[in-house]
């Protein structure tokens, strides 16, 4: 670890007091000089560090800088790997290729931007800075079939750290997708491999695009009526990114190590925000009114169709609520 890595860390566990350059110079081994050169290029790359004659050096407290030296101090978890490019393609991408390489399971990938993010039926997935792009790398004994059930406890894991952390409660728009105050925050797209000798799934990359801050400039007018960040135009978050990356790695390793727990499918189906609601679902270019009944044990989304009554239940497939119409006559909701 360099020296301005190693001051980085020290200011980021004292992030509450300053730090004498004497101390830092002592923890670190190297003298006063090399402290102030490794202060000037922290500094030079963004990050926000406070100094005051007599009484050292502090991180202020809106320096918001994603990477390893202010994230993992938080992390309560125990992962294998954490990785935080400054920027990155995508990190599922990332992920996916440490997986082939034999990377353990609890491997981090994690980022502040992304250049090439990707969602659901390969679509992209916009990244900008502000935000807070991660994946993780599973190795979970779990059958492909039940593939399905990782991405719900991403979901929930996705809730439980926004509620931990910043007192925000958010909606599950199924199958994994997360709302809060009516606008898009989270979406997780589940990427793996199977075994073909047993069945069983060889890898899986879980990967999560949080709005955390609102971007610089807003969102593409193509999202701008449907996506939002849990702090904000003109908001302060109360907590920098990293205490936030911290809380999601610590909640999706929580959660992603038990699938098919039944409080995880309970809390994810209290979260939906879909069950009981009319909507529309999408298939290709097409797209059939239904009303959504219920959310089934196995994570699949029962339907009924309003032409003929007729009953699906959904594994996959993307649906939309509608602002306008009613449920079939008699179905329950």
């Amino acid at each position: 670890m360099e020296t301005k890595e190693r001051i980085l860390l020290l200011l980021e566990q004292n992030r509450d007091k300053a730090l004498s350059g004497q101390s830092l110079a002592e923890s670190c081994g190297v003298s006063r000089a090399a402290v102030w050169k490794a202060v000037e290029a922290l500094r030079q790359e963004g990050h926000r560090i406070q100094a005051a004659t007599n009484r050292g050096y502090r991180l202020a407290a809106d320096s918001d800088i994603l990477c390893r030296e202010t994230v993992l101090p938080h992390v309560q978890s125990q992962i294998s790997a954490l990785l935080v490019p400054p920027e990155a393609p995508s990190t599922n991408t990332i992920a996916k290729e440490l997986a082939l390489q034999g990377a353990p399971g609890g491997t981090v990938v994690l980022t502040g931007k992304q250049t090439g993010g990707r969602g659901r039926r390969g679509r992209a997935f916009e990244s900008p800075e502000g935000g807070i792009y991660l994946s993780l790398l599973i190795r979970p004994q779990l059958p492909a079939e039940e593939g399905v059930r990782l991405t719900l406890a991403a979901c929930v894991g996705v809730c439980r750290a926004m509620a931990a952390l910043c007192g925000k409660e958010g909606q599950i728009k199924w199958v994994n997708d997360v709302y809060y105050a009516g606008k898009k925050v989270c979406g997780i797209l589940t990427e793996g491999a199977t075994s073909l000798e047993n069945g069983l799934l060889d890898y899986a990359v879980v990967g999560v695009g949080l709005n955390y801050r609102w971007p610089e400039g807003g969102f593409s007018p193509e999202l701008a009526a449907i996506a939002g960040s849990l702090y904000g135009p003109g908001s302060q978050p109360p907590f920098p990114r990293n205490r936030m990356a911290a809380a999601l790695i610590d909640q999706l390793m929580d959660c992603l190590s038990r699938p098919l727990d039944p409080s995880i499918m309970a809390e994810y189906r209290a979260r939906s925000m879909v069950a009981g609601k009319a909507i529309q679902v999408l298939r290709g270019e097409g797209s059939r009114p239904a009303l959504a009944k219920a959310i089934l044990e196995d994570g699949r989304l029962l339907v009924q169709y309003e032409d003929d009554g007729a009953e699906e239940a959904l594994c996959s497939g993307e649906v939309s609520i509608r602002a306008k119409g009613s449920p079939p006559q008699g179905a329950p909701v």
